[in-house]
């Protein structure tokens, strides 16, 4: 079985790539800043770090073969409103929690003087519905201004919690095969970006992640990660491990190497579709088992969320100067991540003084109601 603390211990390792990605992807992240590469050189890491991206692609993946195990129970003879509380749920936990981080790095800032409303929103009538519109994790949407450029996953986010019933729908109608399609065409005819996919700003990058999300569905409700782990060619155990080793390892490198030559072409959905799905695939079944390795990246992953959203302020808002300032990108990337796990500690013992996440379940039971 594939359970939460399996889909912990990879947000975990996705955790870790976002914060390589995000530190170390091109020279303009710390101009100004000297420290050593060693022993890999600078251009090496920032194509390694650039190839992190992936990360996105992972989280995407984890998402949606979580709702899709959702949707896998419910009974044949389900109705509409089912549907909805399973979307009811999954929102209102997403953009409670998002807004309570909201709130605390907004007020971070201001209060510290780091960054202004007007700076991110601009000044007058218009600049109040901006703030709530970004804090609803809409900005990506509607293409207003938002606090801090990160957030544009929450728009994602939420575009899969509400198209999800439409996809069950095709799948359970007409089959994986025929979504996977559908999924693809899609893709293609509203491309995110043809040139740098980085800088787009349509669809909430819907269309780049369709594919992934369709792979996930299909094999959340055929088992397929756990089938994948249990396939046996030959008797030998230890022979099999190694087969598995090799023929998740080697499609995973070739991937890696082939999608920095196809960023921002049409083929870059399906590579990231499929290139989650092996390495989900070889964490699962080769990394995640080891106990200290597995415990500390379940940690991490149930901070995940967290540390995505404040990891950013704290490197280039809040702290960059001390984000930047030792002397090897490793222990920088271990700073970053550590100061930002702290931060998410904080913020989890706030809430439950708080009570947070006894009334996230009390407004879902009432709005549920409705």
């Amino acid at each position: 079985m594939f359970s939460k603390e399996d889909t912990s211990k990879i947000k975990g390792v996705a955790i870790i790539l976002m914060i390589f990605h995000h530190c170390f992807m091109s020279p303009s992240r710390y101009k100004g800043f000297l420290f050593s590469f060693f022993p890999l050189t600078e251009f090496r890491v920032n194509r390694i770090s650039l190839a992190f991206k992936i990360c996105v692609a992972l989280f995407t993946f984890l998402s949606s073969y979580g709702i899709a195990l959702s949707y896998k129970k419910l009974p044949a003879d389900y109705h509409g409103k089912e549907i909805r509380n399973i979307i009811l749920r999954r929102y209102i936990k997403l953009i409670l929690n998002f807004i309570f981080v909201f709130i605390f790095v907004v007020l971070f800032s201001v209060i510290t003087g780091k960054r202004s409303f007007s700076s991110r929103y601009g000044t007058g009538l218009l600049s109040f519905l901006y703030v709530v519109i970004d804090m609803l994790g809409l900005a990506q949407l509607f293409h207003t201004p938002t606090f801090l450029a990160t957030f544009w996953y929450i728009s994602l986010a939420i575009l899969i919690i509400f198209i999800y019933p439409v996809l069950y729908y095709i799948y359970k109608s007409y089959g994986g095969t025929v979504l996977l399609a559908l999924s693809v065409l899609f893709s293609v005819l509203f491309p995110v970006g043809r040139v740098k996919v980085t800088e787009a700003k349509s669809y909430a990058y819907l269309p780049m992640y369709i594919v992934c999300i369709s792979l996930a569905l299909v094999c959340a409700n055929n088992n397929f990660l756990v089938k994948v782990k249990e396939f046996t060619l030959v008797k030998s155990s230890i022979l099999n491990k190694g087969i598995h080793f090799l023929c998740l390892l080697v499609p995973i490198y070739v991937l890696f190497h082939l999608r920095k030559f196809i960023l921002g072409s049409s083929l870059i959905p399906i590579f990231d579709a499929i290139l989650p799905l092996l390495i989900i695939c070889f964490l699962f079944e080769f990394i995640h088992p080891i106990p200290i390795i597995g415990r500390v990246l379940e940690f991490l992953g149930t901070h995940s969320m967290n540390i995505f959203l404040v990891h950013n302020f704290v490197r280039t808002v809040w702290y960059k100067n001390f984000t930047y300032g030792f002397r090897h990108f490793a222990i920088i990337a271990l700073v970053l991540l550590l100061v930002s796990l702290g931060i998410s500690i904080v913020l989890e013992f706030i809430k439950k003084l708080i009570h947070f996440d006894e009334f996230t379940q009390f407004l879902i039971k009432k709005v549920q109601r409705i």
